[in-house]
């Protein structure tokens, strides 16, 4: 429900039991608790994303969406990092899984920002963990504010794995929580390849806070779900655009489709 939800800003209560072959009161009760989670907006026979621009569902409402899609992208994204790499690691669900599937690799220096996934690399033996420091945001358990950003600025990393709330060939990169941006910001300049890691939900979507224009990604991983036209426009940017096979236990790249257009 909270996925679609996300891609499509409104359900309603007859086409979720239709779909989802639950009652109807089943689906009220959910819609409930979503809305007291301040996730949703009840409205008569449905309901609303909440605030959609300005306020992102909270970490552990959004870790069991769309799960397959965002381990294939996390998998890819994590394909592209190589042994000896110096390796920021964003704060978010899908690159919680681009860190998973770092575990077993060799020679990485990772700066994760988030706790989950310094918890998640601590004690693997090939990866040394860098923590950046600074406040943990509530919920999150992301590193925020002045102290994170001066530890980013003293280093330069071969590539970050960047997590967005939307990212739009027209309106750039987005996200939701200022403080949680100007982190973004001060990665960006910290890294020498940026490789943005987006579900389908974010591919030409705007969120609260402007982190930057998209010419300053490398890199997209998003799943095979996306509109073709909006990740086109991407690629006309000089973007590589990667769609992750979810169906797949290993890292697949399509490579089959879009030939020429800077998509694989």
């Amino acid at each position: 429900m909270l996925s679609r939800l996300l891609e499509h800003g409104k359900v309603t209560v007859a086409e979720l039991s239709r779909s989802l072959n639950v009652s109807e009161m089943t689906i009220r009760r959910d819609l409930e608790e979503l809305a007291d989670r301040g996730v949703a907006k009840r409205i008569y026979g449905g309901a609303v994303l909440a605030n959609p621009r300005a306020v992102e569902p909270g970490f552990a409402d959004r870790v069991a969406v769309d799960a397959s899609y965002k381990a294939a992208i996390g998998r890819a994204a994590a394909a592209l990092v190589n042994d000896g790499d110096a390796v920021i690691v964003d704060a978010g669900t899908t690159t919680l899984e681009a860190a998973r599937a770092l575990i077993g690799r060799r020679d990485l220096t990772v700066c994760p920002l988030s706790f989950q996934a310094t918890a998640l690399l601590a004690t693997q033996p090939g990866i040394t963990v860098l923590t950046p420091g600074g406040q943990l945001r509530p919920g999150e358990l992301m590193y925020i504010g002045p102290v994170t950003e001066r530890m980013l600025a003293e280093f330069q990393f071969d590539i970050y794995l960047m997590a967005v709330g939307g990212i739009s060939a027209e309106r750039g990169l987005t996200d939701f929580f200022i403080p949680d941006v100007e982190v973004k910001k001060r990665a960006l300049r910290s890294a020498r390849r940026v490789v943005v890691t987006a579900d389908a939900t974010k591919i030409d979507a705007v969120a609260f806070a402007r982190i930057g224009p998209v010419d300053s990604v490398d890199v997209l991983v998003t799943d095979q779900r996306a509109d073709p036209d909006a990740l086109a426009a991407l690629a006309d940017h000089g973007i590589e655009v990667i769609v992750a096979d979810e169906a797949s236990p290993h890292t697949t790249l399509d490579t089959d489709n879009h030939q020429g257009s800077g998509i694989r």
